[in-house]
This record gives structure tokens, sequence and C-alpha cells, in this order.
């Protein structure tokens, strides 16, 4: 797509995956955008070792947003395959194709970090203004008979803009001002999980050789998923471990080689999982149904891939950012349209938000119980060698 005559300035708060894209889509359209990120450095990106499986279908939407596609490809790297094992490291089933991507075309692997850092460059390249160490404090109308939107934040404030954006996960600003907070009662602790990372080589060599990203092991109230951040080009593993409601992990019943795995790493994060009890797309304030204020991602308050199961947190936000990019300048830059394109994107997204946190929680249930294939609910193909 060509770049099309440009509309004001638009502000981009959080540094997200999906803000990236979508600043990028609309600084390739030469829209002037802003972005700030609280973080004070890049360093904590190094530290993001989530799990992002990306096929061919994301990197075509990256293209069309604006993204270079030789410079993505040099950041991703090919799946390998994956494994189900027991909890004393036998493996019980195999395979290749991972959920969400087409069996005989491209997947990759990328952490979430190391992608957040590819975005946040190309971002930059487009001449997009990049702020650190900024702290939005507040998103209001300004102007007189002009709807302009204006931040107050760290380092000086951004005025007249046509848009603002919130992409810093649920404690974002403008999260606060569009969506209804859910009430206390409506919310409860579901599973509770912990990552880290570390270095074991007997179980690099047992069950994660070359050729080989990704191994789910099963036990009785646990479930541990380890990955290769890096690949083959380093030793470090990162490890999930999802327990039901609060309670602890027993490693007893495990193999000394994922014992000593959790024992050594570092980083180790202890975190619970409350999922809403009644989600309803209806969560955005009326009195906001004109503003162009909106919010992407985690924003929404409805989390994908809580688990790091399935890898796709990051092709949502990526779909959702082209999605809105497509949608904002289909219509001309005609700024009725923008509240109105907003309102039916985040009506969109977050619907399938919160099928895909259900979906999440139905994985998590099965995993738990010790079962490894749930056909369409499956973290990975149900075509599954069994060993």
């Amino acid at each position: 797509m060509a770049a099309v005559r440009p509309w004001s300035s638009v502000f981009i708060s959080g540094s997200s995956i999906g803000g990236s894209v979508l600043g990028i889509g609309m600084r390739w359209r030469e829209t002037i955008v802003e972005m700030a990120e609280r973080s004070t450095n890049p360093s904590y990106e190094k530290g993001v070792l989530e799990r992002c499986v990306i096929p061919i279908q994301s990197i075509r939407l990256l293209k069309e947003v604006g993204v270079n596609e030789e410079r993505l490809r040099k950041v991703l790297r090919p799946t390998g395959a994956w494994r189900y094992v027991d909890p004393k490291g036998d493996v019980t089933s195999e395979g290749r194709w991972y959920s969400g991507c087409p069996e005989g075309e491209e997947s990759f692997h990328i952490s979430h970090g190391d992608l957040k850092a590819f975005l946040r460059r190309e971002f930059c390249r487009f001449g997009g203004s990049f702020l650190w160490d900024s702290t939005v404090e507040r998103m209001y109308l300004s102007g007189e008979g002009h709807r302009t939107w204006s931040v107050d934040k760290t380092y000086g404030p951004f005025k007249d803009g046509a848009m603002v954006v919130g992409a810093d996960g649920v404690n974002s600003v403008a999260r606060r001002s569009m969506m209804q907070s859910l009430k206390p009662w409506l919310m409860r602790p579901v599973f509770t999980y912990r990552t880290g990372a570390g270095i074991q080589e007997d179980l690099s060599k047992r069950l994660l050789e070359p050729g080989v990203d990704y191994v789910v092991a099963l036990s009785k109230g646990l479930v541990l998923h380890i990955w290769k951040p890096q690949g083959d080009s380093n030793k470090k593993l990162a490890w999930c471990c999802v327990t039901p409601g609060h309670s602890t992990p027993n490693y007893e019943g495990m193999h000394a080689m994922f014992r000593t795995l959790i024992a050594s790493s570092e980083s180790i994060s202890n975190q619970s999982y409350d999922a809403p009890l009644v989600p309803s797309p209806a969560m955005t304030c009326p009195e906001t149904s004109r503003w162009e204020m909106s919010v992407i991602g985690s924003a929404f308050g409805v989390p994908v891939d809580r688990f790091q199961l399935r890898g796709d947190r990051a092709v949502v936000e990526i779909e959702e950012a082209a999605s809105l990019v497509k949608a904002l300048y289909t219509q001309g830059f005609r700024r009725s349209y923008i509240p109105t394109e907003l309102r039916k994107y985040e009506g969109v997204a977050l619907s399938r938000r919160i099928d895909l946190m259900e979906r999440d929680l139905g994985d998590m249930t099965v995993l738990l119980e010790n079962r490894e294939h749930v056909g369409d609910g499956s973290p990975m193909t149900s075509e599954a060698k069994t060993v």
C-alpha cells in the first residue's frame, strides 16, 4: 500500500507489540506519532522470554502494515519440534506443527522481548518519536471548538492530537478512562503460575537437543513447559510452571533435571491469574462512545495466552493493530469516522479476547488432568505422534 495523505498526530502510551505495530502502520502512512514508554531503557526487553509463535500469516500482515520483511526474518528463527513428556522425562508424544500455523507453511519462534525490541526499532526507523522513562498521568480533550487531545506526561505534554491510544497494559490511563472496572466479586483466582530461566545441560541433551524447541512436562496438579528462547545458539532455558488455585507446586515426583533447572533459575516470578467470572463486550463506558481514544493489547484487561502454552499472544496483538490501521485509513481520514471505527474495532477485539481466554482456561484445565490432546483446544496440533 502506498503512503497516503496524513492526518494530524497520534499519541500511543506504551511500547507493546500491538502499540508498536500500530505506530509503524500510522507512520508508514505519514501520520505524526509519538510513543511514550514508562521503562527507563530498553534493557528490560532482554528479560522478557515469553515464547511467541509467528505463523506466515502474521508476517504477511506485518508487511502490509509497513514492516520490512527482510529485516523481520533476520530476527525470527524457524520453529523446531515440540514434545509432551511424563514426570520422569520420558517422551509420550511429539510433533512439529503448532496450533494456528497451517501445516506445510513456515512458522517461526522469537521471544516476546526480542520482538518488542525489533518493532520499536522499526517504529523509530520510520521517524516515530519515542520517549523512555515517560509516565502518562492524564489524557483529556482540549482545544477551543476543536476536538483535540492532550496528554500530561513526564518530560512535557502532548497537545493537539487527533487520537490517543493506550498500549501499556491493565494500568493504562486510557483503559481506566474508557473501560468499566470489573467489581471485585466478579473476579476469581484460577491458577498460579511461576516463570524463570536457567541452564540445565542434562535436560537440554535429553529432551531439547537441536531441532527440538519446546517441551511440556505433565504431572499431577502441575504443568511445566520449557523452551529455548535463543534456539540452539544459547543454553538458557525459559520455563513456566502452572498449578491450580493458590497451590504450591510439588516437584517431588519430577525428574531431577526438572528440579535442578527450577532451583538454579534466575529471575523467578510468582503470579496469580484471576479471570473475570462474567466477562462481557459491554465494558466500554457509554460516555466515551464519541471519544477518539482507544486501547490495544493487554490494555483491554482480558489476557491472551497467559500461561504461554500456545504462544499466540503476539499474533493477536498484531492482528488487532493491523485491523485498526486498515479501519482508520480506509475512510480517507475523515475525523467523524474515527470514534465509530474505534468502537467497532474494540467490540470485535474484546469479544475475541474473551473467547481466547476461555480457550486458555480450558487448555490448562485439561492439561492439569494429565490429558495431552484435547482436539482443537490443544496447545499443539492434535495430529501428534505417540511414542
